[in-house]
C-alpha cells in the first residue's frame, strides 16, 4: 500500500500468525520498515505472515507467554537508539500484555493507550466493564451479568431470567470464541456452565440475546495528537462458522449517524489506537456488542477502500504529517474472507452463488495481486 509517512520509520507489529497481522504488514510495508513479533503456543520459524513481500524487518517468534513476550520487547528496544517505535497489536493477547506493562514499555515505544494510563485498555477489554461504559454514555448494549463459576452462591443464574441467553468469555484474551454458547432454557444453561467450568473458566459473561436485523463491523483508528476519528463500517452478509463466527463476506455501509455516540465515547476516555467494533442493528437502533482495542481482521477491507488507518495512526503518533486526502478518500468494498467457501462445503449456499459473490468481490482476506508470495503462503495450506 502507498503510505504517506516518512520512509524507513520503524514499526513493530505484535500478534498471532493470522490475517489480522497480514493486513497490517501489507498496509505499512510499502514505505516503513515492519518488524514482527509473532506469539504462538509452539515456537517455530514457519510463519506465514513473514512470507509477504511487504515484510521487510526483523522476525521474532515467541511462545504465548507474557514474560517471554516482554523479554523480546525489551531486547527489541535496545536496537533502535533513542527513536521511539510505533507498536500495533493484532491480537487480544498482545494488546493485553502491552497495556499491562505500559509504564515500562512507553519509555521506548509509541503505544496505543487510554489516557496514557497503564491497565486501562486491559480494564475495558472486560466485556462487563464495556457494558458499564455503554451505560455511562447512553449506548445500547445487551443486559449482562458475570457468573462466578467457582462460587456456590453465584454459579447459577436467577430463575426468572428470559431466554435465549448468550454465554461468552468475560475477556476475549482469556478464552476462545469457539466457547460462545447460546442457551434456550435453564437446563441448557446449567449444562453449558458445567462444561465451561470443566474447560477451566472461572467466570463467564451471560448476556441477553439480541434478535438482530443484521450485524455491522466498524473499524478504524483514533489518532493521538489530532484526535481524529478515522473509520469505516461494513454490513456482515455471511459469517463462518454460521451464527457465531467471524465475518466471511461484508460490504460497505453508511452508518455515521448511529456510530457517532460510540466513537465519541472512545474519544471521551482518551483512547488512542486502532479499534474494531461489533454492532447489532435492530430496526433503527444500534446495539454495541463488543469493542476490540486493537487491529481486527476487517481492517484490511477498510485499507482496500483506501482508508489506511494503521498508517494514519502510526504517522500521527510519531509526529509525521498526515495528508488530508488519505482521511477522506474511499471507495465501496465487497470483501470476502476465503473461509467463506466453507458455506459451499457445508451445503449452505450453492457453488454458483459463491462463485458469483467471489467474482463481484473487489477485496479478499488473503489473496492480493500485489502480494503473490504472501497469498501463496496461505493458499498452500
Amino acid at each position: 500500500m502507498k503510505n504517506t509517512g516518512k520512509k524507513n520509520t520503524e514499526i513493530l507489529v505484535v500478534g498471532a500468525d493470522h490475517h489480522n497481522t497480514l493486513g497490517v504488514i501489507r498496509a505499512l510495508g510499502g514505505d516503513h520498515t515492519v518488524n514482527l513479533i509473532i506469539h504462538q503456543r509452539t515456537a517455530t520459524e514457519n510463519i506465514k505472515c513473514s512470507k509477504s513481500r511487504y515484510f521487510n524487518g526483523k522476525l521474532v517468534v515467541v511462545r504465548e507467554n507474557e514474560k517471554e513476550l516482554l523479554s523480546v520487547l525489551s531486547a527489541f528496544e535496545r536496537n533502535f537508539d533513542d527513536r521511539k517505535i510505533a507498536v500495533i497489536p493484532t491480537s487480544d493477547f498482545a494488546a493485553l500484555c502491552i497495556d499491562k506493562n505500559y509504564n515500562k514499555l512507553s519509555k521506548y515505544y509509541a503505544l496505543p493507550s487510554i489516557d496514557h494510563t497503564e491497565g486501562r485498555i486491559a480494564y475495558y477489554m472486560n466485556k462487563f466493564h464495556q457494558k458499564e461504559l455503554a451505560d455511562k454514555y447512553g449506548i445500547l448494549m445487551a443486559d449482562s451479568v458475570v457468573i462466578d463459576l467457582l462460587s456456590e452462591k453465584n454459579s447459577t443464574a436467577p430463575d426468572n431470567i428470559t431466554y435465549p441467553r448468550v454465554l461468552k468469555p468475560v475477556v476475549s484474551a482469556n478464552g476462545s470464541k469457539g466457547d460462545i454458547t447460546i442457551v434456550s432454557n435453564q437446563s441448557e444453561l446449567k449444562n453449558a456452565l458445567d462444561l465451561l467450568k470443566k474447560k477451566g473458566y472461572t467466570q463467564i459473561l451471560m448476556q441477553q440475546y439480541i434478535k438482530k436485523d443484521f450485524e455491522v463491523c466498524a473499524c478504524g483508528c483514533i489518532t493521538e495528537n489530532s484526535k481524529k476519528i478515522i473509520f469505516g463500517a461494513f454490513k456482515k452478509l455471511r459469517e463462518y462458522p454460521s451464527k457465531c463466527g467471524s465475518a466471511s463476506l461484508i460490504e460497505t455501509v453508511e452508518m455515521s449517524d448511529l456510530l457517532t455516540p460510540i466513537l465519541n465515547a472512545l474519544v471521551q476516555i482518551n483512547y488512542s489506537g486502532l479499534f474494531d467494533l461489533d454492532l447489532f442493528i435492530v430496526g433503527k437502533k444500534i446495539y454495541l456488542n463488543e469493542i476490540n482495542f486493537r487491529n481486527g481482521g476487517n481492517m484490511w477491507a477498510l485499507i482496500r477502500s483506501e482508508i489506511n488507518a494503521p498508517n494514519i495512526w502510526v504517522n500521527d503518533i510519531l509526529g509525521n504529517q498526515i495528508s488530508d486526502e488519505c482521511l477522506t478518500k474511499r471507495k465501496n468494498i465487497l470483501y470476502m474472507n476465503e473461509t467463506d467457501f466453507h458455506h459451499v462445503l457445508n451445503r449452505e449456499i450453492s457453488l454458483f452463488k459463491w462463485i458469483k459473490d467471489a467474482v463481484k468481490a473487489n477485496a479478499y482476506c488473503y489473496f492480493w495481486i500485489k502480494d503473490i508470495a504472501g497469498t501463496l503462503a496461505w493458499f498452500k495450506k
